[in-house]
């Protein structure tokens, strides 16, 4: 949970590959690697290091540092650069579930715990990835107003790079870009491809019910798109 809450804290709105490519000092501090994503983790900790903040300070010390190292693990992976990777390991983990089904029950039994360990990685790891794109499964009237917002900041991103000279990201150009162009592309096949393995976790009226919605919200871009043209 306290890896979800604190994916994104500190985001300064523009993406990795601008905090690179301007030699930023996010960039710099974590060597152009996962930039955001490291400043995303480490003001978690540095959160939890004020006075007052730290509910977790009475934990062994050993039990902390699992603790640590999990939620920098599962906020490192939410860089999409690791995406179709993750994605790939999930589908290949459930398609051996008939030789090797996951092991369950692991809280009380430490050798079930450390068998078990790389799946919960994984598995962790892709739930709070799904979650991170997760607007997506939501209702079309909650998403295109997400959906609006977002360009807005990519946008603004873009404005920064032509007034730096750098060249535009794809649907950063407020001239001849809109996000609604790339709904279908991304919602097919960047969402759905971890959806469909995470549903597998999920109630089936649950999963149903995040499918139709992501559905719902490109067919209702495509047709947006289809009425208003590219700029809409």
């Amino acid at each position: 949970h306290l890896a979800s809450i604190c994916h994104d804290v500190g985001h300064p709105g523009v993406n990795n590959p601008f905090l690179i490519n301007t030699s930023s000092s996010t960039a710099l501090m974590y060597n152009d690697k996962s930039p955001l994503e490291n400043l995303h983790a480490s003001l978690t900790f540095q959160t939890l290091r004020q006075e007052g903040m730290n509910f977790l300070e009475n934990l062994p010390r050993h039990d902390f540092q699992k603790i640590r190292t999990k939620i920098i693990d599962v906020i490192l992976a939410t860089d999409m650069v690791h995406h179709f990777s993750l994605v790939e390991k999930l589908g290949v983990r459930l398609s051996e579930l008939s030789d090797k089904p996951l092991i369950v029950d692991t809280k009380e039994d430490r050798d079930k715990m450390k068998t078990s360990q790389q799946d919960r990685r994984i598995l962790i790891q892709a739930l709070v990835h799904m979650a991170d794109l997760g607007n997506a499964c939501r209702p079309w009237e909650v998403y295109r107003n997400l959906v609006v917002s977002l360009e807005e900041e990519f946008f603004l991103q873009g404005d920064q790079e032509r007034e730096l000279g750098l060249p535009i990201m794809p649907m950063m150009d407020s001239t001849k870009d809109s996000l609604a162009v790339g709904q279908d592309f991304f919602l097919t096949n960047l969402v759905r491809p971890l959806l469909d393995p995470c549903c597998f976790f999920l109630t089936p009226s649950l999963a149903e019910t995040l499918k139709q919605h992501l559905e719902n919200n490109r067919q209702s871009a495509v047709s947006i798109v289809g009425r208003r043209g590219s700029l809409t």
